[in-house]
């Protein structure tokens, strides 16, 4: 059952979109393992609107976002921490932008924060692609970027020669490079785990809750295993030769035996 709020919300979104009478169709909109911070809930309304004086049937889809319900996993994840960035960047930051600039697309607002912008890249680059898109895109990426943060630097009225120039773009790659390493590596056993790998997410709660041994992701099959090595091995590859991570041996994560 939905909080109260939720459908509240509901009820005024089909005020304001002229329905008369309607109903309201809701269902899971993500697969198990795929929401950790939150729920996603796909919404349907159909029924009669009146629009320049005509009514005439219609059909409003809906894409609603709340915090786990769960109490203890709410705690876990600290989802109202992250729920409180979300909400920030509507009523805030995107209002703001909208005022400047004529097209603009966030990624993941619930990472929203105040940090390098090169994070957010390496967030991206690294969580997204692999070592054989890289090799070939990735300092076609690292330019294109830093051609579009100097393009809106300057929309705001800065100076990107004075406030972020391309050399301290470089340097904050390297600083902040260990940075691809510690997210790459968590996000992509999130990424490429199956809904059958990934424990049931309040269930886990209350038994880390309650200092029970209980693993979040399950053993991965032989498929999933050996894509996750090819993954980290070009991951770990690529943030050495980049300079991001110093290394003095060599490494390689391999699939178990098979039989």
């Amino acid at each position: 059952m939905l909080p109260d709020y939720v459908t509240n919300c509901i009820h005024k979104i089909s005020k304001s979109e002229g329905f008369i009478d309607y109903r309201i169709e809701m269902k899971d909109s993500s697969s198990h393992g795929d929401n950790f911070m939150g729920i996603m809930i796909a919404t349907k309304l159909s029924g009669t609107r009146s629009q320049n004086g005509t009514v005439q049937y219609y059909e409003l889809h809906l894409l609603c976002k709340i915090p786990p319900m769960n109490e203890i996993r709410q705690k876990k994840f600290n989802s109202s921490l992250v729920f409180e960035r979300e909400l920030y960047t509507y009523t805030k930051i995107l209002p703001a932008f909208k005022k400047e600039l004529k097209s603009v697309c966030f990624l993941d607002f619930q990472l929203v924060h105040h940090s390098a912008p090169v994070t957010d890249l390496m967030y991206n680059i690294f969580t997204g692609t692999d070592h054989e898109f890289r090799a070939q895109h990735y300092e076609t990426l690292l330019k294109t970027y830093y051609t579009s943060l100097s393009e809106t630097i300057k929309k705001l009225g800065g100076d990107p020669d004075k406030l972020y120039t391309y050399t301290n773009f470089r340097m904050q790659m390297k600083k902040f490079g260990d940075y691809a390493l510690l997210f790459g590596i968590l996000l992509t056993l999130f990424r490429i785990a199956k809904a059958k790998d990934v424990s049931n997410l309040d269930e886990y709660a209350e038994c880390h809750e309650r200092n029970d041994s209980v693993e979040m992701l399950g053993k991965f099959d032989d498929d999933t295993q050996a894509e996750f090595s090819r993954l980290m091995n070009g991951l770990l590859t690529d943030v050495v030769d980049y300079g991001y991570v110093k290394c003095e041996w060599t490494f390689s994560i391999c699939s178990p035996p098979t039989d």
